[in-house]
């Protein structure tokens, strides 16, 4: 985890429910969390309020569906991206389930840049919503309740920083729906996931100059009416992205981004080159996942 320079408090937020699939949820008035984030005193619980929903009423065999993670975050303070850049801590998610299910990797929507005193930042200020894809098993009694416990981790920083946890739990199925505010929510930022690179048309990434210990990945991207280009790198084992260079010809940009390759501290994983590409600067704008495969010593060209 980078270290975070600024003050670190400590709390905990244990604000467990069992019927957070639907039902009444309180509104929360941003205006109040703004005014107790002004004050010394405050706590993580005035500056963030977490909460755990799904759209999802009723499970089918071998279907999939989303637990999402809203947070309300007090006026000047954010909490951080997957990879939070030169200072903060990633914001996570642990949802655990009964045997048979299977959990896949957060999706986060595309987040903002912060230029703090530590270096530039990723992260989400005032709003955002979090997605865990749960797969039922094929063999599953949709008839049968089941219980998906939820734990949450995040860093909250403005001058200084407040570390929060927040458990949760929903339980399938309920005869509750979500509220409209909470489904304009998730759409909202749902939108903001990127998308896989390969659904913009005409991209080439590819890796050159590969050797022992690094190499460039170079993504060539139709501008598509952008002005700009964020490229927005994701560390990962045994890879370490360096600042990327962005170079505008005509319609195309051209994109080179070094890589550090450590293959000792893979841990077992496959080497790949990951991040985010986004069309524009603003965060509402789309924005593309890519994941390019490192070659293995014995598979690299000459």
């Amino acid at each position: 985890m980078p270290s975070v320079p600024r003050p670190i408090l400590t709390a905990t937020l244990l604000l467990v429910t069992g019927l957070l699939a639907g039902g009444v949820q309180a509104q929360i008035d941003l205006t109040r969390i703004g005014g107790a984030g002004d004050r010394d005193d405050v706590t993580v619980e005035q500056l963030v309020q977490t909460r755990v929903v799904t759209p999802t009423r009723r499970l089918e065999p071998g279907g999939t569906f989303e637990i999402a993670v809203i947070f309300k975050i007090a006026r000047g303070w954010h909490i951080y991206w997957q990879h939070p850049g030169d200072a903060g801590a990633a914001t996570a998610v642990t949802v655990r389930t009964p045997a048979g299910f299977t959990v896949g990797a957060t999706r986060f929507p595309r987040p903002q840049t912060f230029q703090e005193p530590d270096g530039t930042t990723y992260g989400y200020e005032r709003e955002v919503a979090l997605f865990v894809p749960v797969t039922t098993p094929a063999t599953f009694d949709p008839a049968t309740p089941v219980t998906f416990r939820t734990e949450v981790f995040f860093l909250v920083c403005r001058e200084r920083c407040l570390m929060g946890t927040y458990h949760a739990s929903v339980t399938l199925p309920t005869p509750h729906p979500i509220s409209s505010a909470d489904h304009q929510v998730l759409d909202r930022f749902a939108a903001r996931v990127p998308r896989s690179l390969p659904a913009l048309r005409g991209t080439a990434a590819r890796l050159v100059d590969v050797g022992e210990d690094g190499a460039r990945l170079v993504l060539t991207i139709p501008a598509a009416g952008a002005e700009a280009v964020e490229i927005l790198p994701i560390p990962g084992p045994g890879v370490e992205p360096g600042a990327a260079r962005v170079e505008r010809r005509g319609d195309w940009f051209r994109v080179e981004l070094p890589v550090e390759i450590r293959p000792h501290n893979a841990e077992g994983n496959e080497l790949r080159v990951r991040g985010v590409l986004g069309l524009g600067r603003d965060p509402e704008g789309v924005s593309y996942a890519f994941s390019v495969p490192v070659p293995t010593a014995d598979r690299r060209e000459p």
